[in-house]
């Protein structure tokens, strides 16, 4: 399977991660210099720019996305990527389970 892309128009597309060193693909992906990881789940991370609050326009679908899993206190800036991750801790493609559950999820979103 693919990571889910979160784009600021609420866009949700697929990426696909390299197996190793896929740092660059994260960074690229979600416009900025720095990346910040939020572990939404046990087996979910939703990747943003580090410093999106200060160089893009809020993601609505991200923000609603992580309250649904009580990440209530703040909202997220950017497109955002949506990953798993392996035992060891290395950022990994979702399975096709996880993206159709995060999938199904972003539809039921009021946005």
């Amino acid at each position: 399977m693919h990571a889910l892309l979160i784009a600021l128009d609420g866009t949700v597309s697929e990426l696909d991660l390299p197996k190793n060193d896929n740092l660059d693909v994260l960074v690229k992906a979600t416009g900025g210099r720095l990346v910040d990881v939020v572990q939404l789940t046990t087996q979910i991370d939703m990747w943003i720019d580090d410093e999106g609050v200060f160089t893009s326009e809020p993601n609505r679908t991200a923000t609603a996305l992580a309250k649904s899993f009580g990440f209530v206190h703040q909202d997220y800036y950017g497109p955002v990527v949506l990953a798993g991750f392996s035992r060891s801790g290395d950022t990994v493609n979702l399975t096709a389970d996880q993206a159709a559950a995060l999938r199904t999820r972003l539809a039921d979103l009021q946005v």
